[in-house]
């Protein structure tokens, strides 16, 4: 994180701190939400989560939230620490919070499929740090889009996470609002929400049928 974050701190680039907590908060919230549920199957403690009169939906959203805030908090901590050590610069404009709302939507539906993903397919917990390695590859954050092959980078522009970067860096270094960008944050979290709690219905209706996938 820091050798990220230190990289990126020059005075060019004034939302250098954004561009590595929104990737630092995904990664935690893929790597957690996935994590504690392949533990908890290994350990067993997850089939007496399934007996409690709470759905199954309801932990896992509970969950969630409370690992992306948790996220969100670390970071700032974090970042507040770099701050007063290394008196670092640093840009701020109130419209930041309603992308980051945006992005705690999406990260939601993250956890959510995450989650839904590793109660059936256990290896799922093995993807995550790949995952966020891929989201830190190809959000612009580290590597310029324009640098990156034609077609990655096109597909790249439309990512949530980029299109926060996008947004918050365009804001922060140029006065710049940018509708589009913040638009298409905005669909796409919403869209995700939707599309997260369809594949939990579709993913529960095949563990009903089927059962867990208990291989390890």
């Amino acid at each position: 994180f820091f050798i990220g974050f230190f990289y990126g701190a020059n005075y060019n680039n004034r939302a250098y701190y954004i561009n590595f907590m929104l990737w630092y908060i995904a990664s935690i919230v893929i790597s957690e939400c996935s994590a504690v549920i392949s533990s908890e199957k290994q350990m067993g403690t997850f089939t007496q989560l399934l007996l409690k009169p709470v759905s199954l939906l309801n932990i896992i959203f509970v969950r969630v939230i409370v690992y992306t805030t948790f996220s969100f908090i670390k970071i700032a901590i974090l970042i507040s620490f770099a701050l007063v050590f290394f008196d670092l610069p640093i840009a701020f404009n109130p419209l930041i919070i309603i992308c980051f709302l945006f992005v705690f939507i999406f990260l939601i539906s993250v956890g959510i499929l995450i989650s839904c993903m590793t109660i059936k397919y256990t290896k799922t917990a093995s993807f995550g740090s790949l995952i966020s390695y891929f989201i830190l590859l190809f959000s612009g954050i580290i590597i310029p889009l324009s640098e990156l092959p034609t077609l990655v980078s096109k597909i790249s522009q439309y990512t949530p996470i980029t299109l926060a970067v996008t947004f918050c860096n365009e804001l922060l270094n140029y006065n710049r609002f940018n509708g589009r960008a913040l638009s298409m944050l905005t669909g796409m979290s919403i869209v995700s929400l939707f599309l997260s709690l369809l594949i939990y219905k579709l993913l529960k209706n095949n563990i009903h049928k089927k059962g867990f996938n208990t291989d390890y």
